[in-house]
């Protein structure tokens, strides 16, 4: 929907361990870190940003003992 700042796709490793809004705080958590979109800072997350977020919601799940395969990708998204 208008004003969101990513989407998250992924596998059924991670959300048969994770709930959507656990998946979203992860990611948004680790834009803000890194000054990124869906953080204090505003702007376009780069690439090093948007991989780090998809690799933090991946180790989450396997911490969190997922039983099956893990694949995550973060889409940036941009709203002018």
């Amino acid at each position: 929907r208008p004003g969101d700042a990513f989407v998250v796709l992924a596998s059924d490793g991670l959300w048969d361990v994770m709930s959507d809004q656990e998946a979203v705080d992860v990611v948004s958590d680790t834009l803000k870190a890194a000054g990124a979109a869906g953080g204090a800072g505003g702007g376009m997350p780069t690439a090093d940003a948007v991989n780090a977020a998809a690799s933090a919601a991946l180790n989450a799940a396997v911490a969190r003992g997922t039983p099956d395969n893990v694949t995550v990708v973060v889409i940036a998204l941009t709203w002018g």
